[in-house]
């Protein structure tokens, strides 16, 4: 019981609670045997007490190594729960997550953007031109060549050259008349200027030529 008291003195608990176990756990004492002339010879007077010595002595070492296993478990206050360093900083994965949703230098955020435009002037459009639209010009007719007609008044000789070809001469009579079709020109001597009238595709062809006067001509 003293071994007791010293050391829960030493751990700074009530002894009290020690010592209750202590007595519930300890062997009752039994009667002691009748003391006889044979029991109190010098060998059982010394091995006795050192027998009882050594069982009261190994039986208070387990029972305190008992008691203090059982005050360390239960009257031992927790530790105070320390942040690992993998709770508190962040992972690898986060920080990269956190760097790739960052916008880069420079750059506005879509917030901005909105807001930028939203304050930038609006430009107008360009007024339509009110230039007139340039009318369509009516096609060109296709060209039908020339005709040419003489009508005779008196007898007059005559050469003709349509285009290219060769030449045709006659001597027409008073009253006569005559047609001749060309793609291009007409070459025309007359030998009697003041005998023939000339018309090309239905228009008179004015020349000056008197009576019995060659006229050269290049029609049209």
């Amino acid at each position: 019981r003293g071994f007791i008291k010293i050391y829960a003195k030493a751990l700074e608990i009530d002894p009290a609670k020690p010592l209750a176990l202590y007595d519930q756990e300890a062997p009752r004492g039994e009667s002691a045997p009748p003391i006889g002339p044979d029991i109190l010879s010098k060998e059982s007077l010394t091995a006795a007490p050192l027998v009882s010595r050594r069982k009261l002595f190994f039986a208070a070492a387990l029972l305190l190594a008992g008691l203090f296993l059982v005050f360390y478990f239960h009257w031992t206050p927790p530790l105070p729960f320390l942040p690992t360093a993998s709770s508190t900083a962040p992972s690898v994965g986060q920080a990269e997550q956190h760097t790739a949703n960052a916008p880069p230098a420079g750059e506005s955020r879509p917030g901005d953007s909105g807001n930028a435009d939203a304050n930038a002037p609006v430009t107008a459009p360009a007024a339509a031109s009110s230039s007139p639209k340039a009318e369509p010009q009516p096609a060109t007719q296709a060209h039908n060549g020339y005709t040419l007609t003489a009508t005779f008044s008196a007898p007059t000789w005559m050469r003709v050259m349509v285009d290219n070809g060769p030449p045709q001469e006659a001597f027409y009579q008073k009253g006569s008349q005559h047609q001749w079709r060309a793609e291009e020109r007409f070459e025309l001597l007359i030998g009697n200027g003041g005998g023939v009238r000339l018309f090309l595709n239905g228009q008179p062809v004015p020349f000056s030529g008197a009576t019995g006067q060659g006229v050269r001509l290049s029609l049209p």
